[in-house]
């Protein structure tokens, strides 16, 4: 079998409001980013809690099922390992970070290495013939260091 490990990309965060608020350090340049992680931790990039099980990944390049869009990996296992926690799945916080009024954990490594060993022994991962560690943005950089 053939396998893509997609780590997902989403920035990091901070809970300096100077860093935070700071004017063009995104792409969009009103929008300040990093964000606060107490508040990212609200929102899409810090919890799972409102994800759908499954996605659709048409037009998503070498994440498509679509032969045409992603000739080579289409037929590939493609997983997306969401980004949870601001540290480009760094962090491996035993205990977890009061801020903003919040307690927070930090655990993207851990999540991450978690979401590996269940593939490997709950769906045959280890069976692989082929598999491509890869991600964007916070996410790249930890395929380069996790892989």
């Amino acid at each position: 079998t053939k396998w893509l490990l997609y780590f997902q990309g989403g920035g990091w965060c901070t809970e300096s409001r100077g860093l935070a608020e700071k004017a063009g350090y995104s792409h969009i340049e009103t929008v300040g980013h990093p964000e606060l992680c107490s508040q990212r931790a609200k929102g899409y990039h810090g919890s799972s809690a409102s994800d759908r099980k499954t996605r659709d990944l048409r037009q998503r390049g070498y994440l498509s099922g679509n032969p045409l869009e992603n000739p080579l990996m289409h037929d590939w296992n493609r997983v997306i390992i969401r980004n949870c926690d601001g540290t480009a799945f760094l962090s491996s916080a035993d205990e977890p970070l009061e801020a903003g009024g919040e307690r927070l954990w930090f655990r993207g490594r851990d999540n991450a290495l978690a979401t590996v060993e269940a593939l490997l022994e709950r769906h045959a991962m280890d069976l692989a013939t082929e598999v491509v560690v890869g991600g964007c943005s916070a996410g790249g950089v930890a395929a380069a260091l996790l892989a």
